[in-house]
């Protein structure tokens, strides 16, 4: 599968996808990249593609893909051409629809890794410290997920820590 992936530090796109060999026999297996069919024939226009996908910026986006200019407005100016182009404008509509996809299908929790983790939070196995009206919060949490209509009774077994935590958290509270 193909992917772009923009470089935090620098805004350039890495081209990702699988490889695959042809022909058979000593030789005849040379390595050849999967390339997308919607992928512009014209390698400049695609890079340029590639790089205002990533970060909207035209100019540069123009400089970065090959193409010499004298300055930055004449790179702006021939940018905004190339941004009429429909073939240009339609696959840089793709590019960012897969982008959008891509982050929203990775940002998203499913309902397995969300009831792992309200489970961690109720065993008090949280990589952070969790409070005993934590645990007793996501075990509602969990019931409610559940579809169980009545809450059931769940007992958390306090230590002598954090009993004495939340007496101090009374007292710190009160002065």
């Amino acid at each position: 599968m193909w992917y772009i992936e923009c470089d935090q530090m620098y805004g350039e796109p890495i081209i990702g996808g699988g490889k695959h060999t042809e022909g058979e026999g000593p030789g005849a297996a040379e390595e050849v990249a999967d390339v997308p069919e919607s992928m512009l024939e014209n390698a400049r226009w695609e890079r340029f593609c590639q790089l205002y996908a990533c970060d909207g910026n035209a100019s540069a986006a123009y400089k970065k893909a090959g193409y010499k200019v004298k300055d930055d407005e004449t790179a702006g100016s021939a940018a905004r051409r190339l941004l009429q182009n429909v073939a240009v404008r339609n696959r840089i509509a793709e590019l960012t629809a897969e982008a959008k996809e891509q982050a929203l299908q990775s940002s998203i929790a499913d309902i397995v890794e969300i009831r792992q983790r309200i489970t961690q939070i109720m065993r008090g196995q949280a990589e952070v410290e969790t409070k005993a009206a934590d645990m007793i919060k996501a075990a509602d949490l969990l019931t409610k997920i559940g579809g169980q209509q009545e809450p059931q009774r769940v007992q958390v077994q306090l230590t002598l820590e954090d009993k004495q935590a939340r007496l101090q958290e009374l007292l710190d509270a009160n002065r």
